[in-house]
């Protein structure tokens, strides 16, 4: 028996409250006697301003304030607010491993299937054996807003939007008006140390109506609350160890060279260091008595600086707008893991020989820091890319249209060294401990783009669109000597592929009226293909020298509505969505090498639900609510015969598989004194189910098999939030998991003959309270 709102229980609780009460919402007022409206929300998801309600897409924008009253900081945070969006938090292998999907389309290897933006600037990365090292996620502060797109958008956006994208758009200069902000916060989690924030944003003119500027710096720490032990004994080495430290500044000019010119320098850096995994250890911990203990050696410290510098042009055409970008990322990660735990199951170092390190938890468990292996991992990304669109003037002509060129070169090197004061002694079956392995992505492609809307009457209108790109990819792999020789391989090779993709759109919409919008369209995206590296001759002469995109075509039908006054909005969207030569991550069982090769199809169906109201004059509310339900519709091999996917089995490597339900229900209330001094109030409830299963990592002989695992438990978060505003002065206190959920999630096993079990968990209750001021 249990008092938890179901899915379906949330949904009915909200819309009997909404239909139940059409004498509050009727009555709902502002202070002034001025009835009140949900305030129109604008996107820019077909490469053009729009109100949300007027676009035929499944797209979610979080404004700032919408940022600030659910204390959102990250892309994991981002998540709960967010239909169909998934973001893996940091699993037991790494913790700067983490994926990224949308309506269930997981991915464990290659390029992402989601698109991150920073304004124009592409910034995702491919996920590479080496180091699996996910994408760059901007953190939350000074932003406009963010805009997360559902289904394919790759005929606007291109490769790597292949289920959606999610678009981090920045404040920018101002010509006329000066604006600051100040904010600050100080938080305490439950067994854990401080955390603070601190960040400033000014904009304005340096010369009134001809340049103008934007700054902002943001520096933020998160406490520790795991603490790493000695695996042998349980002693704590480092207490509350896994600190996150994040630092954010951009600065930006615009420089109005005529009245229909504008020239917009910027330049964004972002830099996140974590002290130690975030992980913890089944064997050594208690999340229901709050202890939490990470059994690694070395820590796990991981360093991320990325720099995305951008030169935007916009200009005003006689028959079109014109926007031209040129931008330039540069990422960097290093990362140090102790992997131990990989290398004991296979060594024979325990009392008469027996398996292991020696240590009496199990076979992969180190003793002592004699068995350290120390495995340093590295990634490098650089990409310049260039876009010039054009966009028609007039929003009421018979047809309007967007249509541009796109250029993009990323080179992306990863990198892990292994070794430890046993090495290069001990050989395994599995190849020496010591290693040196590196391996270059350099992806490069052109695209022409242009998609037009029809609107064959003031009501109905069709939308095609198509995009066609060429690209070519480049793979070196390089291994150090020793490796090499005990494998009679190459120490460096180079091979390249080439593609020549096609992306589709087609819609139809039709406005009932100004507050009501039907709208059907299917839509195809890709992501980028690859080529491996010869195999040495130990091994099958089996491996394919290169491997397809893979492409999503997804059907989707839409309504938005506005109803009672402008006071409730509904959104809903159905979809289905089928996955075609999916890229599939295969390991050999000649030493440490794999490949990627495509294999198997999958289905994705499902919908999602939003809701904005106004109740009454003080209270609003807001529902998201999602399903999804993504699974492989046909079996998918390696090339020795091993299933790799096997039908009927959900989308994804434990722990990364949709949960089929999500449900987001936040409830604002507002108590206004005078016309600028206010108090208000935020609940945030966030629900997740249990994926039921089946899985892949249980198809035997799969690169994929991990019998331990297990999918997530269902979860409930609540979120609290109480403030004063006065004029300029913005004062609250918050409540971040606010019954101290801490359900053990991500559960990993390092090796599937290993017991070596690792979780992670959210961050325990934590309460903070933050000061805004602006200027």
């Amino acid at each position: 028996m249990t008092n938890s709102l179901s899915p379906r229980g949330a949904v009915l609780l909200f819309l009997n409250a909404v239909l139940a009460a059409p004498v509050c919402i009727a009555q709902a007022t502002s202070a002034g006697g001025e009835e009140l409206q949900l305030q129109e929300v604008l996107v820019t998801a077909t490469r053009r301003t729009e109100s949300i309600e007027r676009v035929p897409v499944s797209v979610t924008a979080l404004e700032a304030s919408d940022l600030a009253l659910a204390t959102i900081k990250s892309i994991d945070d981002l998540q709960q607010l967010v239909p169909s969006l998934q973001f893996a938090v940091p699993n037991g292998f790494s913790s700067a491993f983490t994926t990224i999907s949308i309506r269930g389309f997981n991915s464990n290897t290659g390029p992402s299937t989601v698109g991150i933006y920073l304004d124009d600037v592409p910034i995702s990365s491919r996920l590479s054996g080496y180091t699996n090292q996910g994408s760059a996620y901007p953190y939350v502060f000074d932003l406009n807003r963010v805009e997360v797109a559902r289904g394919p958008q790759g005929t606007l956006f291109g490769a790597g939007s292949e289920s959606g994208n999610v678009r981090f758009i920045t404040n920018q200069p101002s010509f006329t008006d000066f604006t600051a902000t100040s904010h600050g916060e100080l938080a305490q989690t439950e067994g854990g140390r401080l955390s603070y924030e601190i960040g400033g944003a000014a904009g304005g003119p340096i010369d009134a109506g001809s340049i103008g500027y934007r700054i902002s710096v943001w520096d933020r720490s998160d406490g520790g609350w795991v603490d790493r032990v000695n695996p042998a004994t349980g002693a704590i080495v480092s207490a509350k160890a896994n600190t996150n430290d994040k630092f954010v500044a951009r600065g930006a000019l615009a420089f109005k060279v005529s009245d229909n010119v504008i020239i917009t320098p910027s330049i964004h850096y972002q830099r996140v260091v974590q002290d130690d995994a975030q992980r913890f250890n089944a064997a050594f911990s208690d999340a229901d008595q709050g202890v939490f203990h990470n059994a690694v050696l070395i820590p796990e410290a991981w360093t991320d600086k990325w720099t995305a510098s951008e030169v935007k042009l916009d200009a005003h055409l006689p028959f079109a707008q014109l926007t031209a970008t040129a931008s330039y990322f540069n990422r960097e990660v290093d990362e140090v893991l102790d992997q131990s735990d990989f290398v004991c199951p296979f060594l024979n170092l325990g009392p008469g020989g027996t398996q292991g390190c020696g240590n009496p938890l199990g076979i992969g468990f180190p003793e002592n820091a004699s068995q350290a292996v120390n495995t340093p991992t590295g990634l490098k990304v650089t990409a310049p890319t260039g876009e010039v669109r054009l966009t028609s003037l007039d929003p009421d002509a018979r047809v309007t249209w967007v249509a541009g060129l796109f250029y993009d070169r990323r080179v992306q090197r990863d990198f892990q060294t292994s070794y430890g004061l046993l090495t290069p002694a001990i050989q395994t079956p599995q190849g020496p401990i010591f290693q040196d392995q590196h391996e270059t992505f350099t992806d490069e492609q052109i695209a022409a783009y242009a998609q037009a809307d029809f609107h064959l009457t003031k009501a109905l209108t069709l939308t095609v669109g198509e995009r066609y790109g060429h690209v070519k990819v480049t793979v070196e792999e390089a291994s150090n000597a020793q490796l090499a020789a005990l494998y009679n391989a190459a120490a460096d090779v180079v091979t390249s592929s080439t593609e020549n993709p096609s992306t589709p759109h087609f819609g139809v919409s039709y406005q009932l009226d100004p507050h009501n919008l039907l709208y059907a369209s299917w839509g195809k995206g890709f992501r980028i293909g690859g080529a491996n590296a010869p195999v040495p001759p130990t091994c099958p002469q089996v491996v394919p020298t290169t491997y397809n995109p893979d492409t999503v075509e997804s059907y989707e039908v839409g309504a938005k509505d506005t109803f009672l006054n402008d006071r409730v909005q509904v959104d809903t969207s159905v979809f289905r969505a089928t996955w075609n030569d999916i890229q599939q991550y295969a390991g050999l069982p000649c030493g440490p090498f794999a490949y990627s090769t495509n294999a198997g199809t999958a289905l994705s169906k499902g919908g999602e639900l939003s809701v904005r109201a106004i109740l009454t004059n003080r209270l609003r509310a807001m529902l998201n609510v999602s399903y999804v339900d993504a699974y492989y519709t046909s079996n998918g091999s390696d090339k020795l015969g091993n299933l790799l996917v096997e039908e009927g089995r959900k989308v994804g490597v434990l722990p990364q598989v949709n949960p089929p339900w999500t449900v987001n229900l936040a409830l604002n209330y507002e108590q206004r004194i005078e016309n600028d001094v206010r108090w208000y109030g935020r609940v945030d409830f966030n629900y997740t189910s249990q994926s039921p299963g089946p899985f892949i990592t249980s198809v035997l002989n799969s690169a994929n098999y991990y019998p331990l695992a297990v999918a997530d438990p269902s979860t409930r978060l609540f979120n609290l939030r109480v403030g004063y505003a006065a004029k300029s002065l913005d004062a609250s206190v918050y409540l971040n998991n606010a019954f101290n959920s801490t359900p053990w999630l991500s559960k990993y096993q390092g090796v599937s003959i290993s017991n070596y079990i690792t979780y992670t968990t959210f961050r325990p209750r934590t309460l903070g309270a933050a000061l805004t001021y602006n200027f």
